[in-house]
């Protein structure tokens, strides 16, 4: 059974951490999931996932000692201070401009709110790293992604569950982009200025509509972790062998008939999920022999 974020991070951090900081972090880390949960089932509970931006936040969090505000006006009493602005599940209908009173923010998360567009200024918010606009499903995505895309600093960007159809071509201008969520919406294709996210090491897009895997995909060669399940893909190009630093390569609920052998290439690959793959139940053997099983999820 696979261990809870917070069953790791706890092992991982009793060894580095003195008493007081460990008992610290323990009080983030609770205080942030514990409102995540409050706020999202007041209204709509979205899937509980495991390695999403999202938790990638809280994980960024938890080890660091900035404090987390989770109320605006707590934030503005002391704005100099604000790095980390938690405002999850307010049923805010438009962009709260006083995030701009923040001048040293860094960690924006605004999930689960009513927000359709970001406003023109936003990209002067150059300190932002961190950007999780997930669950606003009102929100029009290619707006927010070409509003962002000036802004160098940017590091994850999370636009889950928003119903965008369409990636705009700005979306390659994020070059330093190292997390990219786009889950849960409803993407039919990928642009071919993907190839300019030379930065980006963990690609999310489960769950979309998406029934082809550009030859461009080979650009990315930072990319660790690509998850691409839940979707229409009926083959995969075979300049997936040119990601030589990916070592989770998810691929489950899709109507794929074969892998190519150039995932031989793929030295450091660690995961290969192909569950639900009807047709290619007839090829275990094969599949198995271009990596070995350990590696290989293929039932039910």
């Amino acid at each position: 059974m696979e261990r809870s974020f917070f069953a790791l991070y706890l092992q991982k951090e009793t060894n580095i951490m003195s008493g007081k900081q460990f008992i610290v972090s323990i009080i983030v880390v609770a205080l942030l999931m514990t409102f995540r949960m409050s706020n999202a089932y007041a209204q709509t509970d979205p899937p509980k996932k495991k390695n999403t931006p999202r938790d990638v936040l809280l994980e960024q969090i938890a080890l660091m000692k900035e404090k987390v505000y989770m109320d605006m006006a707590e934030a503005l009493k002391e704005p100099a201070k604000v790095k980390v602005l938690f405002l999850t599940y307010r049923d805010y209908t438009e962009f709260p401009s006083e995030v701009f009173r923040f001048p040293n923010l860094e960690y924006l998360s605004l999930e689960g709110n009513h927000i359709q567009f970001l406003p023109d200024s936003f990209s002067n918010i150059k300190t932002l790293k961190f950007l999780d606009l997930s669950y606003n499903q009102r929100i029009w995505g290619r707006q927010v992604i070409r509003e962002v895309s000036d802004m160098e600093g940017l590091t994850t960007l999370a636009l889950a569950g928003n119903r965008i159809y369409k990636i705009p071509p700005e979306i390659g201008k994020l070059t330093n982009l190292k997390v990219l969520g786009l889950e849960e919406n409803l993407i039919t294709e990928l642009p071919t200025q993907i190839k300019r996210l030379r930065s980006l090491e963990v690609f999310y897009l489960g769950n979309n509509k998406i029934d082809e895997i550009p030859k461009e995909i080979g650009k990315m060669r930072s990319l660790q972790h690509f998850d691409i399940s839940n979707n229409k893909l009926s083959e995969i190009p075979i300049q997936i062998g040119e990601l030589y630093q990916l070592k989770k390569l998810v691929l489950r609920h899709n109507d794929l008939s074969e892998i190519p052998y150039e995932v031989l290439k793929l030295k450091k690959l660690e995961i290969l999920d192909l569950r639900y793959n009807p047709r290619l139940r007839n090829q275990k053997h094969v599949i198995t022999s271009i990596l070995p099983e350990s590696r290989v999820k293929m039932y039910p």
